[in-house]
């Protein structure tokens, strides 16, 4: 090959704007376009090669998002809190939503976010021990039960013993309570200082029919609950 160099005589390239060669016939690309390299050895001999060049093609650039027209995938939305992490909002119950707990139905009777109230309204069931709450829960709100209605449960052969619950504190430090009014003729179950800090001369009025068994039971825990022992009861 080093021969073959040695007789080069000439190198041309035509157009020299698209490809140059040197005088060791290295081809250098200058444009797109073609171009012809003659080779010429000694006097005699002619060699013509013909070169295309091609434009080095372009990288392409990454789009960019229309972000004023694109419509937003679920990704662009915002974030919403997930299901577990907050509790979905609850409706008020209205006056005379009813919650079933235990064979006890209780009715709303003043609706509202706090300090809302319900009434026992009926018990069924073949439960032979009932228990009337002091508050219930009803989607995810809690009423004060204050009453239970007239002939709730009359007639109900299977109820054996009977539980009305006053929660602890309840009515504690209400120093202007005067006067408590109890309609049942059994003694009732009341939590340790329900009635605490009441006023030391509250008037109980019990019904007439309490038996004395019944009336010696409920002094007792009503005292438990905080009732001055210096209370007054009646019969009425």
């Amino acid at each position: 090959m080093e021969d073959r160099l040695a007789v080069i005589s000439c190198i041309i390239s035509n157009p020299d704007s698209v490809a140059t060669v040197n005088e060791r016939g290295v081809v250098t690309a200058h444009s797109a376009g073609s171009a012809t390299i003659q080779v010429k050895f000694g006097s005699n001999e002619t060699v013509v090669c013909k070169v295309t060049v091609t434009e080095k093609p372009k990288r392409k650039e990454p789009e960019t998002p229309d972000t004023e027209n694109r419509i937003p995938s679920v990704s662009d939305r915002p974030e919403t809190p997930e299901s577990g992490n907050t509790r979905p909002s609850q409706k008020i119950p209205s006056v005379g939503s009813v919650k079933k707990l235990n064979g006890v139905h209780y009715t709303v009777t003043k609706t509202s976010a706090k300090g809302g109230t319900a009434e026992v309204t009926k018990i069924t069931g073949k439960k032979r021990k009932i228990t009337i709450a002091s508050e219930v829960k009803i989607n995810g709100f809690s009423f004060k039960v204050t009453s239970v209605r007239k002939n709730a449960a009359k007639n109900n052969k299977k109820i054996s013993t009977l539980t009305i619950s006053i929660g602890a504190n309840s009515f504690s430090g209400c120093k202007n309570l005067k006067n408590i009014t109890l309609k049942g003729t059994k003694s009732i179950k009341i939590k340790a200082k329900a009635l605490a800090g009441t006023s030391r001369k509250i008037k109980i009025t019990v019904p007439k029919k309490i038996s004395a068994r019944a009336l010696k039971k409920l002094k007792k825990n009503l005292q438990k609950a905080g009732i001055s022992k210096k209370a007054v009861y009646q019969k009425k």
